[in-house]
């Protein structure tokens, strides 16, 4: 029974090992299967790694591929780019070169101007403006508001050269001329006097200079020096002494002209050498008005200067502005004007310039200051670091105290090694940051110390300068700002608020005003996309077309001037004009400059002032027919102011009880005179009534109207006979053309008889 249980038990154990042993033995075939499993799954890993692999590289190399391609590309289309910009570039520079104003093609029209309409002809507007030009630059040297408190305006000008008033503007304008003029050549003859050298001297250095080698300058001295003598020979004084007054104005004014050059003589060359640039005779400007114009000269002889046309008129007075430009007083003046000009403009200039320095300090300040920001930023994010890295270290070697002990004072000299290090390289942007404040600091103080100024403050002393600029430039010279593509000149004045345009067209031709046609031979430029290039350019110098001789007839046009009212006009004449043409680009640049000087003139400036609206023809006709019913004529207005003058003279010596007109009826006799009917004046006339004859008896004594008739018609034939030529030349008393003045001569004979002897002085009395 044991022996079956130990067979069984036995059994049992080879059982159990033949099953742990297939059990291994499956366990190591599982084990195989798995491992070649694995194997065959690394290596398809590896085949599919291998085969990704190749895919991404084949990729890669297609990416590389493409990429190559693509720079190739691009390079070639950059480089086309490159060429068409550089070619567009030379298009755009042909394109924007100057030339001549009439061969842009993109011209556009110009804003018309307002026609000037005054009551001056419109040819006339320009010279009316150089006379008012004249008196706003020069009038405070001779004193123009002894004439003209208020001032001359052009309303007042055209009052002159329309009006015939005696009395009027014209009179005042002239006696203003007239004195200035004189009371400089006393000043002249003064100075003269004074500094007279030998007549040795002077004759060597009138030889030296020539005077008297020329005939034509002997003979306008000659007949200048007879008529210098006239008022001398016939009046007992100069012309500068005589009374100026409406009815001797026109004689003084026609004697003046004649007598011009007469003061050029040897005596004072040395004077006109040195003071006056070799001022000579036939610089004179009335004597060159004496010369072109005899005709008007010759009608001033037998017409007050009051009844002259306004063109003969406007001769007059610029020949009186051109001899006042010839006197040593403003010659002076002028120069020191164009001294204050240059001091100006380099004010100017260094108020600029000093600006820019101060623009260009401000800009450096910012920079430094965003530097000194950026610098203090960066300091606080270096402490910020230091901070933190101190905490870590401070946590890691407390944490290392407690593990290791022994490693601490290792871990201590490396974490203050690194803390010195750090403290070293904190320390170098802060020295830095300290140095870099410092120095800004010791920067600022120069800029600090200097007083600043505000912008208002510099636009106002830049008005301040320019405004002195344009007044000096005024007593110096005047110059357009310039030309527009049709030869129109712009102007601006100080006497005339405005915007004007000067129509002239001296020396111009009918082509000159026209585009020009493209010519066949100049190669045509292909136009860039924008803007598009002109066609006819070939690179020539653009002066040299207007040099082209052309065989046009010349512009017959009269010279006409109109205005811009508007600063929005203005605007738009800025829009228009080209700037590619040669004139019209300066004009753009030059308007832009005085933008707001024309804003400020146009402000002030009504239209009406000089375009007069045309009137209904019912006012016209009314109009034309009042000055048809009054008489408007210079010559009767002295006329009456001569009666006048008459009547109140002999008023005064009979209030006076110096005497009485001795005719039967003194009222009879003042209505007579005051009424015109001088044929009722009587023809006696009586020295007190009685006479002395030889014996010493007192004799009634009667002058015959007769004789006194004859007497005058005497002088008129001596006066006539002492008439060098017919001409304007000539410097005697024309013969009077009116006979009133016959009478009103008799009735002042008439007024004389009548005083008292014994009120009058030796030898006109007792």
């Amino acid at each position: 029974m044991r022996a079956a249980e130990e067979k069984l038990r036995l059994m049992q154990q080879k059982e159990e090992m033949m099953t742990m042993a297939l059990e291994k033995a499956r366990l190591k075939k599982e084990r195989e299967d798995a491992w070649e499993a694995r194997k065959k799954e690394k290596e398809d890993r590896e085949r599919k790694r291998e085969e990704l692999k190749r895919l991404l590289e084949e990729e890669k190399q297609k990416r590389r591929e493409e990429k190559e391609r693509m720079k190739v590309e691009k390079e070639k289309e950059r480089e086309k780019l490159r060429e068409e910009k550089k070619k567009y570039a030379e298009r755009l520079k042909l394109w924007s070169k100057p030339r001549e104003d009439m061969e842009c093609e993109d011209l556009k029209e110009l804003p018309a101007a307002l026609p000037v309409k005054t009551r001056l002809p419109p040819e006339l507007f320009g010279d009316a403006l150089m006379v008012l030009e004249f008196l706003q630059a020069f009038g405070e040297l001779f004193d123009l508001k002894d004439e003209f408190p208020e001032g001359i305006t052009l309303e007042v000008l055209e009052e002159a050269l329309v009006g015939s008033d005696p009395e009027g503007p014209l009179c005042e304008l002239l006696f203003f001329f007239l004195s200035a003029i004189f009371q400089a050549l006393a000043e002249e003859e003064e100075e003269v006097a004074r500094d007279q050298v030998a007549e040795a001297d002077t004759k060597d250095l009138s030889e030296a200079l020539d005077e008297d080698a020329d005939p034509t300058q002997s003979a306008i001295s000659a007949v200048a020096s007879l008529a210098a003598a006239w008022p001398q020979l016939y009046q007992g004084c100069s012309l500068k002494q005589l009374d100026l007054d409406s009815c001797t104005l026109s004689e003084i004014l026609r004697l003046h002209i004649l007598s011009s050059g007469a003061d050029c003589s040897s005596a004072n060359a040395k004077f006109r050498y040195q003071k006056q640039g070799g001022f000579g005779a036939t610089d004179d400007a009335c004597v060159e008005l004496r010369l072109s114009s005899p005709g008007l000269l010759k009608r001033l002889s037998c017409t007050a200067v009051y009844d002259l046309l306004p063109g003969e008129k406007l001769k007059i007075l610029h020949a009186l502005c051109g001899k006042l430009l010839t006197l040593v007083s403003t010659r002076d003046f002028i120069e020191d004007c164009a001294d204050e000009q240059r001091q100006a403009k380099q004010e100017l200039r260094e108020l600029k310039a000093e600006q820019h320095r101060r623009e260009r300090e401000e800009a450096a300040n910012r920079i430094r200051k965003r530097k000194e920001e950026k610098l203090k930023e960066l300091e606080l994010k270096l402490k910020e670091r230091h901070e933190k890295l101190k905490e870590e270290e401070d946590r890691n070697g407390s944490q290392e105290a407690r593990e290791a002990p022994e490693e601490m004072d290792t871990s201590t000299e490396s974490q203050e090694g690194q803390t010195e290090n750090h403290k070293k390289g904190e320390q170098t942007p802060q020295n830095k940051a300290k140095k870099t404040v410092k120095g800004s600091s010791e920067k600022e103080k120069p800029a600090e110390a200097r007083e600043p100024v505000s912008s208002e403050e510099q636009q106002q002393r830049e008005r301040e300068l320019q405004e002195r600029i344009q007044r000096a430039a005024a007593c110096t010279y005047i110059l357009p700002l310039g030309r527009d593509r049709l030869y129109r000149r712009y102007w601006l004045f100080g006497s005339a608020p405005g915007l004007f345009v000067e129509e002239d067209f001296s020396g111009l031709t009918e082509d000159m005003l026209l585009p020009r046609p493209k010519s066949e031979s100049e190669p045509e430029p292909e136009a860039p996309p924008a803007p598009e290039s002109p066609p006819g350019q070939d690179g020539s110098d653009p002066d040299s077309a207007p040099a082209v001789q052309s065989s046009a007839p010349p512009v017959n046009r009269p010279n006409l001037w109109a205005f811009y009212r508007s600063p929005r006009e203005v605007e738009q004449l800025i829009e228009a004009l080209n700037p590619r043409g040669h004139r019209e680009s300066s004009l753009k640049e030059a308007l832009l400059q005085e933008k707001e000087r024309i804003s400020q003139l146009l402000g002030c400036c009504p239209a009406h002032r000089f375009h007069h609206p045309d009137k209904p023809e019912s006012e016209t006709k009314a109009a034309q027919g009042k000055q048809r019913s009054v008489p408007v004529s210079a010559e009767r207005n002295m006329e009456n102011r001569l009666r006048d003058l008459l009547l109140d003279i002999e008023d005064r010596i009979y209030q006076g009880t110096l005497g009485s007109v001795k005719v039967t009826e003194r009222n009879a006799w003042r209505a007579a005179l005051e009424n015109s009917h001088y044929e009722l004046l009587g023809p006696d006339v009586k020295e007190n009534g009685v006479v002395k004859g030889e014996n010493g008896e007192e004799v009634a004594m009667e002058i015959e109207y007769s004789h006194i008739k004859a007497g005058v018609k005497d002088r008129l034939q001596e006066l006539k006979s002492e008439t060098l030529s017919a001409a304007s030349t000539s410097s005697s008393t024309p013969q009077p053309v009116n006979n009133s003045v016959h009478y009103l001569a008799l009735a002042l004979a008439q007024i004389e008889q009548g005083i008292e002897r014994k009120f009058l002085k030796a030898p006109l009395g007792r």
